[in-house]
């Protein structure tokens, strides 16, 4: 199965941030007059804190909205024998598909024929561009033959 690529520029940015917060708080503190010195401590600590607390509240939301806003996916039942039949495989443009694959490390005939019946029943191109290991092109080539079917 093909993932696609998680940049993590947002995460190492954060992380220079959160480093040279730190390093100025420590400065400051040294920096103050000794008499100062816990009441300037005690505010970057109180900073400290509400700055974790924005930072966990930000990343929860990020956290539970990414999980919400994915693709729910369709339940498809149970996959039994009965979903690779004659009547489930009548339609598959083996024809159209051919000029698709490459020479060599091509996918066999029966994960064109899962990605075909899978398009049957509902999934679309993206589903199984993620999910299987196609060629470029084919997913959309059976999503759409799958829809036109009868």
């Amino acid at each position: 199965m093909r993932t696609p690529p998680r940049p993590r520029a947002g995460e190492g940015l954060a992380a220079v941030a959160a480093t040279a917060a730190g390093l100025l708080g420590v400065v400051a503190v040294k920096a103050a007059a000794d008499s100062n010195r816990p009441m300037t401590a005690a505010a970057l600590a109180c900073a400290a804190v509400l700055a974790l607390v924005v930072l966990g509240g930000w990343a929860y939301r990020h956290w539970a909205g990414g999980r919400t806003h994915h693709e729910q996916p369709v339940p498809l039942g149970a996959v039994d024998d009965s979903w690779f039949t004659e009547e489930t495989l009548d339609g598959f443009p083996a024809e159209a598909v051919r000029p698709l694959l490459p020479r060599s490390g091509a996918p066999g005939p029966s994960a064109l024929y899962t990605a075909w019946v899978l398009a049957v029943h509902g999934r679309d191109a993206a589903w199984l561009d993620r999910h299987l290991d196609l060629p470029p092109g084919v997913a959309q080539l059976l999503t759409d033959r799958a829809r036109q079917r009868p």
